[in-house]
């Protein structure tokens, strides 16, 4: 393997971990900042019917961080299939795989995300159940991928490694069935079977001795 190749994808890892961990942190600090607890509403509570609690600005501030983190996630994974694919190129649903992590990984901010600005809606109509039966069904779907994409993967690893090379009858094949013994009279040099006496042609009494491999003249005595 490419060790400058190697380095750049050892550096891509740490980068996307490096900005996971940041988004985070900084995530946290400015959610328990006074000013942002105290931001008050966007919406205030009571002013439509679908938002009766309000909407406040943390919220929203909330949603911000998440759906960085969620674009991360899906960056994250197309990157990691692009490496797979190249470290491993006889697997490539592998790197498949991988993207597809990202993808539910993201799927999943998605719904913590924005579950506090699309259920109240849904709620108030009362279909708050169709934004979790959509998620589940994501997820649902999203897993079953990786499960075939992973499947695939073992088969083709499975059939790799099991695969054998055969020789045809007609081949030279081992060296034991190369040098079956054979009766051969010496005198005249007919073959003949192997519990043969006496050669069937001249009457001389053969041996049996073993063929060499390249087909050459040995043969019984007379």
């Amino acid at each position: 393997m490419d060790s400058g190749k190697l380095t750049g994808w050892i550096r891509t890892g740490i980068g996307y971990g490096a900005w996971i961990i940041g988004v985070l942190v900084v995530w946290r600090v400015v959610m328990s900042l006074d000013a942002v607890q105290r931001s008050g509403f966007a919406v205030e509570p009571f002013h439509t019917t679908a938002f009766p609690m309000g909407l406040p600005w943390v919220l929203f501030i909330d949603i911000a961080f998440l759906t960085v983190l969620l674009i991360i996630l899906v960056s994250l994974g197309g990157r990691a299939r692009e490496i797979l694919t190249s470290a491993l190129p006889g697997l490539p649903r592998l790197g498949d795989v991988a993207y597809l992590v990202g993808i539910l990984l993201a799927v999943i901010v998605g719904y913590v995300a924005y579950d506090d600005l699309i259920v109240p809606p849904l709620y108030s109509q009362g279909v708050d159940w169709a934004y979790r039966l959509v998620f589940w069904l994501a997820v649902a779907g999203i897993c079953s991928a990786i499960a075939f994409e992973v499947w695939q993967t073992v088969q083709t690893v499975t059939k790799g490694s099991s695969s054998v090379i055969t020789l045809s009858r007609g081949s030279s094949g081992s060296p034991s069935a190369s040098r079956q013994p054979v009766a051969v009279c010496r005198k005249c040099g007919t073959k003949l079977p192997d519990d043969a006496k006496y050669c069937s042609q001249c009457g001389a009494r053969v041996e049996v001795v073993q063929a060499s491999d390249k087909g050459g003249n040995d043969v019984g005595t007379s």
